[in-house]
């Protein structure tokens, strides 16, 4: 089991923010659907969440510093939240 950890995805099973904007733009042209509009506006706040982080990256990346994963994902504030996962 702690083997399959160890593999690495196929690059097309891999999803990025430019594939996940795609899913958004071909299910705009969808009928109108309460459901699909729920979805849709779900994986929006996704994209959003991960060109936060992205923005978060090149700023750490530009600094050439090196951050806490605390550090990186809050300033002031801010809290991240991700499923159990919490961090101040």
């Amino acid at each position: 089991m702690l083997d399959d950890t160890t593999d690495t995805p196929d690059p097309e099973d891999l999803v990025t923010l430019d594939s996940l904007k795609s899913i958004v733009a071909r299910g705009q042209e969808l009928p109108p659907n309460p459901y699909v509009d729920k979805l849709l506006m779900e994986l929006e706040q996704k994209i959003k969440l991960g060109e936060d982080w992205e923005e978060k990256a090149n700023i750490c990346m530009q600094a050439r510093c090196v951050l806490v994963l605390a550090c990186a994902c809050c300033t002031g504030d801010e809290r991240f939240e991700y499923g159990e996962l919490s961090v101040l």
